[in-house]
Protein backbone atom coordinates (compact mmCIF):
# COMPACT_ATOMS: atom_id res chain seq x y z
CA UNK A 1 0.00 0.00 0.00
CA UNK A 2 2.77 2.53 1.06
CA UNK A 3 4.04 1.77 -2.33
CA UNK A 4 1.81 2.92 -4.02
CA UNK A 5 0.84 6.13 -2.04
CA UNK A 6 4.87 6.50 -2.97
CA UNK A 7 4.11 6.16 -6.74
CA UNK A 8 0.96 8.76 -6.29
CA UNK A 9 3.25 11.18 -4.27
CA UNK A 10 5.94 10.74 -7.26
CA UNK A 11 3.09 11.56 -10.51
CA UNK A 12 2.06 14.63 -8.20
CA UNK A 13 5.54 15.82 -7.87
CA UNK A 14 5.64 14.62 -12.15
CA UNK A 15 3.08 16.53 -12.06
CA UNK A 16 4.05 20.14 -10.59
CA UNK A 17 7.73 19.98 -12.22
CA UNK A 18 5.91 19.98 -15.65
CA UNK A 19 3.51 22.64 -14.68
CA UNK A 20 6.50 24.87 -13.61
CA UNK A 21 7.65 24.11 -17.32
CA UNK A 22 4.73 25.95 -18.90
CA UNK A 23 5.01 29.14 -16.72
Amino acid sequence: MSRNITLYIKDILQNMSDAEDFI
